[in-house]
């Protein structure tokens, strides 16, 4: 029977699936801030996203 220090099949796509969430949500803020048309507009477009992600 594993300990709580040993991390299991199961438990490992739990701890990845948030985690690649986010470098992809971040990704694509990253992207989407390069150069935007109209930087306020931009800005309040994802700013509840970026008050959600924490």
């Amino acid at each position: 029977m594993p300990t709580l220090d040993e991390p299991t099949s199961e438990r490992t796509p739990r701890r990845t699936l948030p985690v690649a969430l986010v470098v992809i949500v971040v990704a694509g803020l990253t992207v989407s801030s390069w150069h935007p048309h109209d930087p306020t507009n931009w800005f309040l477009e994802p700013v509840w996203v970026l008050i959600g992600l924490p």
